[in-house]
Order: structure tokens, then C-alpha cells, then sequence
């Protein structure tokens, strides 16, 4: 009975009601801390903070029990536009998932592979990977249930499926080499090139393959030897390789696949050429599915099924990204969140200038908590930490590494990260049984983080 109770206290509440929690205390901490601001000024058509200029408002301005409140539906409002998209994503991947076309390439590869992990494990966080150096993050949620498919034929599980794709996938978008949102924006505002440095950027991305591949290698031998050390042993998340029925790769299905390929190249190809993320990129996976689905021997009605239920299927995850953006809306609207990053610019004062770029890493770790958005992070830091980083210094190189590391890692860790959430609503993993899992891997990639950036400053990575 004692240890019910104890299971009973420490249980998390469901991610909806751990997002609002955060809200609400984001919204109460609008009551306590100062209210600051810095002044905008407008650099290269886009309004940044003037670093020079904060100052503490006359009068505070808490947010009331009813604005925290319209935090949630503000929210969902402020991301409309990535919600539609993921929706539409995960309509367009759920009609290639009904031919079973990827299923049976993928069981086929891993049925050759399972006792090659040294293989499979690295060759597939390479091609998410890939996906995350060009800035393509969110739409790979919807490879989740494809990922599963692999953990289960390598004898993993659902942790296994998360590492394979999404964490792959946002390990890699931190090192950022092409990425806009994470890289180009932040070495905009430090008047950088933008994507300079992207050979060491790469090398940091190959780095953290080989890190995390031996992490999970690791893991799928311990389950495979033990299924009872799997964290997810005995509930629905858990696989067994041999509990799936892998369909004929007929010439139809390989055709269909095929078009699945030629869809994803364009897609790359759209993303490094500037299509419009929100419509043109998920219309060529619509475009793609339906083609796909049509050569495999499905009808229109079958396709549309499969497009409706493939949005029913991503709607828990989708509807958090736009919920958990409720939490740095609390504190923008409650002029708290310039005071926090004020105070944390301000805490690197004296340090060398590795201590420094230790403490631009802490400061963005801390303050993606609350502002998940890495172009919105890195408008309302980098104006900061770049002037800071001259003064101690930290080259703009090196503070834009620094910056990109901290925000895409940690999108992975944090309860407001929209993408963190809904990948794990994909999966069926509980957020504290994913911490158990991956909090010591995330302190070895801090680790990690924190030699690249040591041998960065030795070799003054450049340019300035």
C-alpha cells in the first residue's frame, strides 16, 4: 500500500494539464518579478533589442487569473499556422503508412540489419539528422510511428523510436549549419555570414551521431538481453521484434515508396530554396501521398480516410505546441522575461572567456524554458549576448554556437517544448518515464556540447 501511495505522489500529471500548471506559474511569477523592457531598433528589417536600453517599468503589470487564462486559446492562436502544417503532414505521411509500403521497406531493412546496429542505428539518425541541419524539425514528429517500426524490428521500444527520429533530428538541428531559425538568424544580428563556419558545424553534427548511436546501441543490447530493463516494459509502448506482420514488397509498393523518396527530395529541395514552409513544403507530401497511395491500389476514398486519420492521429501532440506557447506568452505579456535575460547577461561579468561561453550556453538553456521558439530566442538574446561576448572575449562565432547548442539540446528536455511533447504523444511515452531514460544521455551531451565549445575556443573559431 505504501508504495502505491508513493507511486501516487511522485505520478506527473497529464502534458495538457502540466503545460497550464506552467502557465499559471509563469503568470504568478508576473506578480513577483520586476516588470523590464529593452527598447527595439530595427536591424536588417527585423526589430531586435537595443541591449543598452533596459530599464525597469514604473509599474508592474501582473497578469490576472483570466489572462493567464487566455494564455492557452492566445496560444494555439499565436502558432496557428505550425499546427495546420503538422496536421497536414501527418494526414499526407498516414496515407504512405496505409499502403504499407513503408513497412515493409523498413521491416525488410531492419530484419537485415538487427544484428547490425552499428549500422542501422547510425545510418538512420543520419537521415533525420539531415532533415535538422536544413531546418526541418516539427514535420518530422510525423515519422514517429515509422521510427517505432524500426525500434521494433531491432528489438527496442518506443524510447528507442524517439531517439532514432526526433531527438536525431533536434540533436542536429543545434549544431545548425543551414538551419535559419537557429543559426542564420543569430549570426544575422552578430553581422556574421550566414552559415559561415558550417564545416566545424558539421563535424559537431557527426560528433553527436556517433555519441548518441553508441547511447542506443547500448540500450537496444540491454533490452534485447533483458526486455525487463526496458523503462517501458509491460505497458502498450513496449515492442518485441517479433510480434509485427511485415507485408510482401511487392512492385507496386516499391513504385510507392519511390514517389515517397522523390517527395522528400523536393521537399529538401524546397526547404534549402526558400518555399514557403507552411503551405508549399506540406503540399508536396499531400501531393506525394496521393500519387503513392493511388499506385499502391488505393481509392480516393481510402486516401481520405487515411488523410483524416493521420490527423486524428498527430492532434494530441499538435495541440501542445500551440498550448506550451502559452507559457513564454505569459511572461512576454507580464514584461518579465527581459528582466530574466537581463539578469542572466549580466552574471558572465569577469569570467574567462570559456567560463563566459559556458554561461551564454546556461543562460539559453535556461531561457528556452520559456521562450521554445529559437527565432524568437534568438531576437530577444542575441542583442544581448553579442555585445556581452565582445566584451569578455567570446568571439560572435563561438557565442552563436554556444546559442544554437543550448536551444535546439535542450528542446528536448524542457515541458514547454511543443516538439518534445507531441513526439512523446506520438510515441505513448509518459514525460517522466522519457526523463528517466534520457536525463544522464542529456548531461553527456551537455558534456559534449561543452568540448566542442572548449576545442572552439582554442582554434578561435572564426570568423569574427
Amino acid at each position: 500500500m505504501s508504495e502505491v501511495k508513493k507511486q501516487k505522489i511522485f505520478h506527473m500529471p497529464h502534458a495538457y494539464a502540466f503545460t497550464v500548471i506552467l502557465i499559471l506559474i509563469c503568470g504568478v511569477l508576473t506578480h513577483i518579478i520586476p516588470a523590464g523592457v529593452y527598447d527595439l531598433v530595427e536591424l536588417n528589417g527585423r526589430y531586435v533589442v537595443d541591449p543598452e536600453t533596459f530599464h525597469y517599468l514604473e509599474e508592474q503589470t501582473p497578469l490576472s487569473l483570466w489572462d493567464m487564462v487566455l494564455c492557452i486559446p492566445r496560444g494555439l492562436q499565436q502558432q496557428y499556422k505550425l499546427v495546420f502544417m503538422v496536421f497536414i503532414f501527418g494526414g499526407a505521411i498516414n496515407i504512405f503508412n496505409k499502403t504499407k509500403a513503408l513497412d515493409a521497406v523498413i521491416g525488410k531493412v531492419a530484419l537485415s540489419m538487427q544484428d547490425k546496429l552499428f549500422i542501422c542505428v547510425p545510418l538512420t539518425m543520419l537521415v533525420f539528422s539531415v532533415f535538422g541541419q536544413i531546418n526541418i524539425v516539427t514535420p518530422i514528429i510525423t515519422f514517429i510511428p515509422l521510427g517505432m517500426l524500426l525500434a521494433k524490428g531491432l528489438g527496442g521500444d518506443a524510447i528507442v523510436a524517439l531517439c532514432l527520429v526526433p531527438l536525431a533530428n533536434i540533436t542536429s538541428y543545434a549544431t545548425g549549419a543551414f538551419s535559419m531559425s537557429i543559426t542564420g538568424v543569430a549570426q544575422d544580428i552578430c553581422q556574421l555570414p550566414i552559415y559561415s563556419a558550417a564545416g566545424f558545424r558539421l563535424v559537431c553534427m557527426v560528433v553527436f551521431i556517433a555519441v548518441n548511436s553508441a547511447w542506443v546501441i547500448h540500450y537496444i543490447k540491454m533490452i534485447r538481453k533483458d526486455p525487463t530493463k526496458s523503462l517501458l516494459y509491460g505497458t502498450s509502448a513496449a515492442m518485441k521484434k517479433d510480434d509485427a506482420e511485415l507485408p510482401e514488397l511487392t512492385l507496386r509498393l516499391k513504385i510507392a515508396v519511390g514517389v515517397f523518396v522523390i517527395g522528400v527530395i523536393v521537399l529538401v529541395y524546397g526547404s534549402l530554396h526558400g518555399w514557403d514552409s507552411y503551405t508549399e513544403l506540406p503540399m508536396v507530401m499531400v501531393v506525394a501521398g496521393v500519387i503513392g497511395g493511388l499506385i499502391a491500389g488505393m481509392t480516393l476514398d481510402e486516401i481520405s480516410i487515411a488523410f483524416a486519420e493521420g490527423m486524428k492521429s498527430v492532434a494530441f501532440g499538435v495541440l501542445l505546441i500551440g498550448i506550451a506557447s502559452g507559457i513564454s506568452l505569459a511572461l512576454s505579456e507580464g514584461n518579465t522575461i527581459y528582466t530574466i535575460v537581463h539578469f542572466l547577461s549580466n552574471i558572465s561579468e569577469g569570467l574567462s572567456p570559456l567560463l563566459s561561453t559556458f554561461i551564454i550556453f546556461g543562460a539559453t538553456a535556461l531561457i528556452t524554458s520559456v521562450i521554445p521558439s529559437s527565432s524568437g530566442l534568438a531576437a530577444a538574446v542575441m542583442p544581448i549576448f553579442s555585445p556581452l561576448a565582445q566584451v569578455l572575449g567570446v568571439n560572435q562565432q563561438i557565442c552563436c554556437l554556444a546559442f544554437g547548442f543550448a536551444n535546439g539540446m535542450c528542446g528536448f528536455i524542457m515541458p514547454a517544448s511543443g516538439f518534445l511533447m507531441a513526439s512523446l504523444g506520438m510515441a505513448g511515452v509518459k514525460y517522466e518515464t522519457w526523463m528517466k531514460f534520457y536525463f544522464k544521455y542529456f548531461l553527456m551531451q551537455v558534456a559534449v556540447a561543452c568540448g566542442l565549445l572548449t576545442i572552439a575556443n582554442m582554434v578561435n573559431l572564426g570568423p569574427f
